[in-house]
């Protein structure tokens, strides 16, 4: 079993998220990138060769808002969350909606 946490912080590099990781014990983590793009191998090979896992991508929007632009924009974004979980390898895609669907 693994432990993982948030990190209330910015990274400079990948290698600075790690050793924020270590510092408080974790060998498994939030995903440290936003997007898909030139970032993402490094962090990924930082993860790797430090034993740690990237556990969970999070949406933390609402795809089931009533108004349907906010509806279409927020789907939109949790499709990107999936690609981006998929292109780390995640184990969980986290995501949760206060609102009422009907």
């Amino acid at each position: 079993m693994r432990l993982g946490g948030p990190l209330f912080q910015n990274y400079s590099d990948a290698d600075a998220w790690v050793a924020a990781l270590r510092e408080r014990g974790y060998r498994a983590a939030y995903c440290p990138v936003q997007q898909i793009d030139e970032t993402i191998h490094a962090y990924m090979q930082a993860a790797d060769k430090a034993g740690i896992l990237i556990a969970e991508v999070g949406i933390w929007n609402n795809p089931l808002n009533r108004d349907e632009q906010e509806r279409r924009q927020a789907i939109n974004y949790c499709q990107q969350r999936l690609a981006l979980a998929d292109a780390l390898g995640a184990l969980c895609l986290s995501t949760w909606t206060n609102a009422d669907p009907v």
